[in-house]
């Protein structure tokens, strides 16, 4: 951070979704990916716009 430009940068996540997804103590969740997806994206949606984040969501279906 004491060499953060200050200048805007681009960050990519390559996200492979679980078809078991299971949490860091070893359990299974009994809730499908996209579902955990939306519940984490639906805290997360704010907390980006606050800090001026412009998402920008691409995907595929199937």
């Amino acid at each position: 951070m004491e060499e953060d430009s200050g200048k805007q940068f681009i960050m990519v996540n390559v996200i492979d979704m679980s078809e078991n997804p299971t949490f860091p103590d070893g359990t299974v969740s009994e809730e499908s990916p996209d579902v955990l997806m939306n519940e984490y994206m639906e805290h997360m949606y704010g907390e980006l716009l606050k800090r001026a984040s412009h998402p920008v969501l691409y995907g595929q279906c199937g």
